[in-house]
């Protein structure tokens, strides 16, 4: 018997020291991720705000119109992909037969398309939204062509969200009368809200970062004006049917084409605002995320 107890402990000891030497590692990991990627933040955003220049944003070709064109790029591609991308997560999760050729179809599909590479994605965009349409570059094109790749993750993201919550949260609410279109509106869809959140700033960072799916679909113009109501102008800063350079895409430009001598010095000041622009919108959703929580926690957002 005191054997028996002595074999225990020392199994128990062992136990102890794995888990202590995993809790270990798995922390250095952590550490040195974090610091590497705060070293990575903090000496872009340094770098930018040392090359600091109003004079970068002035004018039809400066920074601010290039701003404006990530986010109006951004905001459309969203309007698409997020919709698409929760309806086909929806499908799979909630209406889909689980060996259905369409069920079977669908994801192959899906996993297709999260595996292309984005300049093929890109050539993509521009065969199908410039050419075929006989139009030219334009940010409606980027955004069309940028949701082609963030669809397959918004699909995965909400069929993921809505696998993970309790079966008997949906039984419960049919037990109540509700029909399956009511529990999945007004029942499931608020009780995963926080995944889809994560989802869609996973898809908003992709736009906000990607360069060469927009290098044959955006154009490469800043030349806007904000003044004016002719939505039709080419110069309208909300016509979505005009070229818009990205930030992304003004960094490429700026360190590998431009020859004036400030472009250097504009490419670490773009590389500041996109990441900037990128810890700002996971921020924002972070705080939604938060809120949302508490909500469904029942806890007081006083």
């Amino acid at each position: 018997m005191t054997n028996s107890k002595s074999v225990d402990m020392n199994q128990l000891k062992r136990a102890k020291s794995k888990d202590k030497l995993a809790r270990g590692l798995f922390s250095a990991f952590a550490i040195f991720f974090f610091v590497v990627v705060g070293f990575f933040v903090f000496s872009v955003i340094f770098r930018g705000l040392k090359d600091w220049n109003l004079s970068f944003f002035g004018g039809r070709r400066g920074l601010l119109g290039v701003l404006w064109n990530t986010i109006y790029l951004t905001i459309l591609s969203l309007l698409v992909s997020v919709p698409l991308g929760m309806a086909t997560g929806i499908y799979l999760s909630y209406y889909a037969k689980t060996n259905s050729p369409l069920n079977t179809a669908l994801r192959a599909g899906l996993r297709t398309l999260s595996g292309l590479p984005s300049i093929v994605v890109g050539l993509f965009g521009y065969l199908v939204f410039v050419l075929m349409t006989e139009s030219q570059w334009s940010i409606w094109a980027g955004a069309l062509t940028v949701s082609i790749l963030n669809i397959p993750l918004m699909a995965t993201s909400t069929e993921e969200a809505l696998g993970e919550i309790d079966e008997s949260i949906y039984f419960g609410s049919m037990a109540l009368g509700a029909t399956r279109e009511q529990t999945l509106i007004h029942v499931l869809l608020p009780q995963c809200i926080h995944r889809l959140v994560t989802g869609v700033v996973l898809s908003a960072g992709r736009v906000i970062a990607e360069a060469a799916a927009l290098m044959y679909t955006a154009g490469a113009t800043s030349d806007i004006q904000f003044s004016g109501v002719d939505l039709s102008s080419p110069l309208n800063a909300f016509n979505p049917n005009r070229p818009g350079k990205t930030l992304a895409l003004h960094i490429w430009g700026a360190r590998t084409q431009a020859l004036h001598p400030t472009a250097a010095q504009e490419a670490n000041v773009a590389s500041a605002l996109l990441l900037i622009l990128v810890v700002g919108v996971t921020l924002i959703a972070y705080f939604v995320k938060t809120h949302w929580s508490k909500k469904l926690e029942g806890g007081s957002n006083q």
